[in-house]
């Protein structure tokens, strides 16, 4: 495999974003490699098993990936 997905395909998959609704029960949305996903679904046949505020679990088989979102590239707030 060549070109920029089989580098990332073997850096395994990013956790871009998280989108947790604040109310009970709310959904938990994670965004991996540009993929909409919610709890209980599953990403290249992994079933998302958590989503938390930085972090999302993804379970396939015996084989758990815990996926961080990374801080690196994101600008700082504006200081008042």
């Amino acid at each position: 495999p060549h070109g920029a997905g089989a580098a990332q395909e073997a850096a395994g998959p990013v956790l871009q974003s998280v989108l947790i609704a604040p109310h009970a029960g709310g959904r938990r949305i994670a965004v991996i490699d540009g993929q909409t996903v919610r709890l209980g679904e599953r990403f290249k046949g992994a079933l998302l098993a958590s989503v938390t505020g930085n972090q999302v679990v993804l379970v396939q088989g015996k084989q758990r990936q815990v996926l961080k979102l990374s801080v690196a590239g994101v600008p700082s707030a504006p200081t008042p």
